[in-house]
């Protein structure tokens, strides 16, 4: 019977134990799905970035970007200011056309040029020297201040003259955004953002303008089109995209026109004009909200052959204009995929560049420039990136800017995956961790978990490094340590359920009663013992299988009183019980004789199997004994010892002799009272005794008669 019920523990605690696991590894999915849409999931993340970009390390940058600072050297060289607002504007002039003679590509201003300039009364010496600036200095002869001289000099590096940007060497002016507080309707305020542009003549010299906003603080995402006064403004990297876009595709109307886009391919026709470029933006945006598909149509067609003029590689053509299109089509921010610490981006001297100390090929180039000295960076213009080096120098504005073109150049930005491809992961991860933390117990478990986390980090790492996707890195770390807790937890509340479960199964075997069963220790107490009359010509009438159920049953029967009047059953063996009453006062005596009695009015009053009536014969005695386990290190039970457990023994078969059902030393007839109806037997002598012992029967307890009523008490 004990094997059968251990079988049955096992196999229940096995089909719970899947379940459990299952539930821990649902509920720190669960967890994690609820971070995911939490306030924490995004600075929680952010450092998940940091630990992605710190592990990928610096990488190369692309060779089509650099930029030109004006830093600390070169205001030495040429004794001027180290604030670069603060320089005449003869010098960017000068650059302009030194750049538009080197065949650069395009150029982006990160200055903002909002005052006018009145002519200075003495021009820079080292200026007057550099033979790169001839033809400034001549623009300066002609015309009455430095902006207009910087506007002539951006006049003929777009090549006005030609009416398209694919002539010349375009160029894009920072706008300003201004912010005002407005106070309105019940003492609110709210921030109003306004457009500021360069001054006249730079404003009307140049290709586009554009703005440039960037978070105080800490930087991995910025906006690709800002609203702004209600208009979804095209920002820096953008706008630089979009002239790079339509110089390199002088078909790109009759590329449109492929599509039915008639009036687009009108609008692109004037990408000379800045307002060209902001028509032709509102007017895409517009067909891709009209036709979902269309934006893939067209990168599908592009891929395919049918592609407008230009001489880029299929691959940099595609990259780029699926980068723009996207931008159209609803991607107003990028996550930016920084290239590695401040410098990373090529950046050269704008002193090195006008001396021609350094020989750079800037052919082809699109050039960024604006302050990008480490060592006077101001406050203002530095911003906090991954990349952050140990001494706190934080990456350059105009830095950011050209790391965000390089993104959208080479169209590998950083980008998330979907919503639910991003749960998903969460929720595998937890399942995984979560079964395994529950599964396993211990130092295995932490170590299984911390392995696990290291696999799904690496193959974060490699998606990262490989596709550019940003996966969750910290939440599923915050999951390896629910699962663990959930995991110990389960086991704990299971462990317990199984002790609990186990002592209630063994307690049907063994004493569990911390009276009785805690140690060993000396104690009163009245012992019984228990036989069935007939036993063994039972044996021999009845199949083993209906005399274990006929015995079982018997058992129960009996059992029942014994237990009912706080008796202790120590041992089942054979047809015979071993039973202990034991209590903080003398009344287990009168106890075990009422269990005694219960016993006699149980038995008498039914039939077992096949119509069989039982009789059970009953010793009682009572003394001094000792409590405790008997046996060996393997096996052990908890038995009473001492010389009134062999008077109780002795004095079960004597009531074949005597004709009774019930025997009881004379020890427990003083405790229990004399509220019963003892009647006298004899003496008898009792092995292992000096003297021989007073024995009584219940009045009308013979092998033929009734007991008396149980429910009678002293209690």
């Amino acid at each position: 019977m004990l094997e059968l019920r251990m079988r049955r523990i096992l196999s229940e605690a096995i089909g719970t134990d899947w379940r459990r696991a299952v539930v821990a590894g649902l509920l720190t999915g669960a967890l994690a799905a609820v971070i995911a849409h939490s306030a924490l999931e995004v600075p929680l993340e952010r450092q998940g970035l940091r630990l992605l970009f710190l592990a990928r390390g610096e990488i190369p940058p692309p060779r089509d970007v650099v930029v030109i600072s004006f830093d600390e050297k070169s205001a030495s060289l040429f004794n001027e200011s180290v604030e670069p607002i603060e320089w005449p504007r003869y010098w960017h002039a000068c650059l302009v056309d030194h750049l538009r003679r080197q065949g650069v590509a395009l150029v982006v201003f990160d200055m903002f040029f909002g005052e006018r300039r009145s002519p200075e009364s003495q021009i820079s010496s080292t200026f007057q020297s550099l033979a790169v600036c001839r033809r400034v200095r001549r623009d300066l002869r002609e015309v009455s201040s430095h902006d207009l001289a910087f506007a002539a000099a951006l006049s003929r590096a777009t090549g006005a003259e030609q009416s398209s940007p694919s002539g010349g060497m375009p160029a894009v002016l920072l706008q300003f955004v201004e912010q005002r507080r407005l106070e309105v309707t019940g003492g609110l305020e709210i921030t109003r953002e306004t457009i500021v542009s360069p001054v006249e003549p730079l404003r009307d010299a140049a290709t586009l303008l554009a703005p440039f906003v960037l978070p105080r603080g800490w930087v991995d995402q910025l906006w690709l089109l800002k609203p702004i006064a209600g208009v979804d403004t095209a920002t820096l990297p953008l706008a630089a995209l979009e002239i790079h876009v339509a110089r390199r595709y002088d078909g790109f109307p009759a590329f449109l026109k492929k599509f039915g886009l008639v009036d687009l391919a009108s609008l692109s026709a004037r990408l000379d004009e800045v307002s060209g470029f902001r028509a032709l933006r509102s007017a895409l945006r517009g067909e891709f909200a009209r036709y979902p598909s269309l934006r893939e149509r067209i990168l599908r067609a592009f891929s395919e052959g049918t592609r407008p003029g230009g001489s880029a590689s299929a691959r940099e053509s595609l990259a780029s204009l699926k980068t723009l299109l996207e931008a159209y089509d609803g991607g107003e921010t990028v996550y930016l995929n920084f290239y590695g610490s401040p410098g990373t981006i090529p950046t050269l001297s704008l002193a090195d560049v006008l001396t021609g100390t350094v020989k750079a090929d800037l052919r082809g180039k699109t050039v960024f420039v604006g302050a990008s000295d480490p060592s006077v960076l101001h406050r203002q213009d530095s911003f906090g990136t991954v990349f952050a080096t140990k001494n706190k120098v934080e990456l350059s504005g105009v830095e950011i800017a050209a790391t965000a073109f390089a993104n959208l150049l080479s169209d590998n930005a950083l980008r998330r995956p979907s919503r639910s491809i991003y749960l998903g992961v969460l929720l595998l991860f937890g399942m995984v961790a979560g079964i395994a933390s529950y599964w396993l117990r211990g130092w295995l478990a932490v170590t299984a978990a911390l392995c696990l986390w290291v696999a799904y980090f690496a193959s974060a790492l490699q998606v990262f490094t490989s596709v550019n996707m940003w996966l969750p890195v910290l939440n599923p770390s915050l999951q390896v340590a629910t699962a663990l807790l959930l995991g110990l937890s389960f086991r704990y509340l299971a462990a317990r359920r199984e002790r609990a479960y186990i002592a209630e199964t063994f307690s049907r075997f063994v004493p569990v009663s911390p009276a009785i069963a805690r140690s060993t220790r000396s104690m009163e107490a009245t012992i019984m013992f228990t036989d069935m009359e007939g036993f063994t010509g039972l044996g021999e009438r009845l199949e083993p299988e209906t005399l274990r159920e006929v015995v079982n049953v018997y058992f129960e029967v009996i059992s029942e009183p014994i237990e009912a009047h706080g008796g202790e059953i120590m041992q089942y063996q054979g047809d015979a019980i071993l039973a202990v009453f034991h209590g903080p006062d003398v009344e287990h005596a009168a106890e075990a004789v009422r269990a005694a009695s219960g016993i006699q009015s149980a038995t008498r009053t039914r039939t077992f199997a096949d119509g069989i009536r039982l009789n059970t014969r009953i010793g009682i005695s009572t003394g001094v004994i000792t409590m405790g386990p008997t046996g060996s290190e393997r096996h052990a039970s908890y038995v009473p010892q001492g010389d009134w457990v062999n008077v109780a023994a002795r004095l079960e078969p004597l009531n074949k002799d005597y004709g009774t059902n019930i025997l009881v030393a004379e020890s427990t007839v003083r405790l229990a009272g004399e509220s019963f109806p003892w009647q006298f037997v004899g003496e008898v002598p009792i092995r292992g005794k000096r003297k021989p012992v007073s024995i009584y029967t219940l009045k009308g307890d013979t092998a033929d008669a009734g007991a008396i009523d149980p429910s009678v008490s002293t209690r």
